[in-house]
């Protein structure tokens, strides 16, 4: 990543905090020191945001007790994150086997929903190999791809729109709309429930 797609992607994050506070989201400012960006109020939900080394937006969604994770919730985050057919269209998808792993039965639900779903194995580091369910929309592409680890939590990534790839990714309005959208069923917290991390950072 160049120095200009750092300060671009900077800049995005900037203006994706100065949309969630103007929307009623507690979060954390970016700064020149520390570009992760933690969302506080949050109730069963600890979200943060920081830009990868590529210059994309990286959102880390982390369900915590005592909601817990489970397919459906997983699966209408990933729905509001990537603009798939509306949430209660979930209503409608075929319920988890039993036994089935909360990433696999949300891809399920996900790919009846209309959006492309598949489970690979995925590197964070050479002790860490995880399998996940990536999940993108074939009609949104630009919205990046969501993955779905066995334990609900999802990590989303876009790239940011830029001056010489004005469709290739998202505003900073559309990234912060999203995940607005993603957080609305998590705005309501309860004691010592604000999303302040317990250890697990963004990748």
């Amino acid at each position: 990543m160049t120095r200009a797609d750092a300060d671009h992607a900077g800049r995005c994050l900037h203006q994706v905090w100065e949309e969630l506070t103007g929307r009623g989201y507690a979060a954390d400012e970016p700064t020149a020191f520390c570009c992760m960006s933690y969302v506080h109020g949050l109730h069963g939900m600890q979200a943060m945001m920081d830009p990868a080394i590529t210059g994309a937006l990286v959102a880390e969604f982390i369900p915590l007790p005592p909601a817990g994770a489970g397919p459906e919730p997983a699966a209408r985050l990933v729905l509001a994150l990537l603009g798939g057919e509306p949430v209660g269209s979930l209503s409608s998808c075929p319920a988890a086997e039993p036994g089935m792993a909360v990433n696999e039965a949300a891809g399920r639900m996900l790919a009846a929903a209309g959006l492309a779903a598949r489970a690979g194995q995925f590197c964070y580091s050479p002790r860490e190999v995880c399998t996940e369910v990536m999940v993108i929309s074939p009609a949104a592409l630009a919205r990046g791809d969501a993955r779905i680890s066995d334990t609900g939590t999802v990590l989303w990534e876009c790239r940011f729109a830029a001056p010489d790839r004005p469709g290739g990714g998202l505003t900073p309005a559309q990234a912060a709309r999203a995940v607005a959208a993603a957080l609305e069923d998590y705005r309501a917290a309860g004691p010592g429930q604000d999303g302040r991390p317990g250890g697990t950072q963004a990748r």
